[in-house]
């Protein structure tokens, strides 16, 4: 745990499958999360390997064999705990009804990244997910429609034609918008460029905007900006700037906590939009770079945790998938495969409780540092 926590904050810190995350696909394993993050997750799966790990290696020697059995028995008594507050924790949860519930669509149009940011596509680009904006609100009406990172390959709050046709579509489908595109602002002489999400009301006009915080280095903003060969084209946008506003939408269904791409891969990222006053989350994810399905698959069982940790029902809109609706125990209720194209649906419910993590963050996973490090010092006196 120590280690992964390491792996996250050293700069350009990389939070890409903790070992925690091995387990998400078993919602029984991971309802812990709630109290002590992906850490603690990881921390039962580690501790559970090394048990057996010295068991398999331990000598002859009684005292070995000792050490061993005691090794497995603290391992199944952090099985059992683990298990049993994740059967209760999973009963609460299916026996508390939500009192209110918003349908919630999110759309997958599955484009190239290549087209994203070349004019000539631009209609293409904004005429798939209106397509599938209308045949979803059409075959049942949507309180909330959620499009992917860089779905609008546009500046909508500059460029009024695209946004009046935003408003048309929105009101057609009496819906409202949540999509995500770039957004320029003037400072100081100069443009920054920021990665953005915009929520369209119904009819009209695009009322707020929400930046990521949390970039991608040396694909999203550039540490060697000096070398000018590493710069990735953007089209219009050459380079992006942390943005400043990343407080929760008020929307329909609730406040959303929005989280654009890889910001939902760390968990202080959703326990700082709950602690704002999130009701439910969005993640907007760009997974067209991925290439294969099983790393989009990794992401996917990433973003699931959040909704474990935070307890919030949580929206991920993907260009490539998978796209997926997933309910605060950390279950899939809807999904579209990586490489297709579609919609995903729920009825969302808002929620205002805050679990342990959410109160209390990483302090699980710094105790780990602490104690490996109290270890280490330890240990430095011994004999070998």
């Amino acid at each position: 745990v120590a280690a992964e926590v390491a792996r996250v904050v050293i700069p350009f810190g990389n939070p890409w499958a903790s070992l925690g995350y091995a387990t998400t696909a078993v919602p029984l394993l991971v309802q812990i999360a709630d109290l002590a993050g992906v850490a603690g997750v990881g921390f039962v799966v580690a501790a559970t390997n090394a048990a057996l790990a010295t068991a398999v290696l331990a000598g002859g020697a009684a005292a070995e064999r000792r050490a061993a059995q005691r090794g497995l028995a603290l391992a199944a008594g952090l099985i059992v705990a683990t298990v049993g507050y994740g059967a209760w924790r999973l009963h609460a949860i299916d026996a508390d009804p939500a009192t209110v519930t918003f349908p919630v669509v999110a759309a997958q149009a599955n484009l190239d990244l290549g087209t994203q940011w070349q004019s000539e596509f631009y209609g293409e680009n904004l005429g798939a997910y209106a397509d599938l904006t209308t045949d979803a609100t059409t075959a049942r009406p949507a309180t909330m429609v959620v499009w992917p990172e860089s779905a609008l390959t546009f500046f909508v709050e500059t460029e009024p034609t695209y946004a009046a046709y935003l408003a048309q579509l929105t009101a057609a489908a009496r819906t409202t918008l949540l999509t995500g595109g770039p957004r320029v602002l003037a400072r100081d002489g100069r443009e920054e460029f920021r990665n953005a999400a915009f929520l369209v009301a119904p009819g009209g006009p695009t009322t707020l905007a929400y930046e990521k915080g949390r970039l991608v280095p040396f694909a999203e903003y550039f540490p060697l900006a000096g070398v000018d060969l590493l710069r990735r084209q953007f089209g219009k946008v050459r380079e992006f700037t942390p943005g400043e506003r990343q407080e929760p939408f008020p929307t329909p269904v609730g406040r959303a906590g929005m989280m654009i791409c890889n910001e939902a891969m760390v968990g202080s990222e959703a326990v700082e939009r709950v602690r704002q006053g999130a009701e439910w989350l969005v993640t907007l994810t760009n997974d067209s770079w991925v290439g294969r399905r099983q790393y989009a698959e990794i992401a996917l069982a990433m973003v699931r945790l959040r909704a474990v940790e935070v307890r919030r029902w949580l929206v991920r809109a993907s260009t490539s998938g998978p796209s997926a609706m997933i309910d605060p125990a950390g279950r899939i209720v809807d999904r579209i495969p990586f490489d297709s194209h579609g919609v995903v649906r729920a009825d969302v419910a808002p929620r205002h409780d805050r679990t342990v993590y959410a109160r209390i963050g990483d302090a699980f996973a710094w105790a780990c540092v602490l104690a490996t490090a109290a270890v280490v010092v330890a240990g430095r006196g011994r004999r070998p």
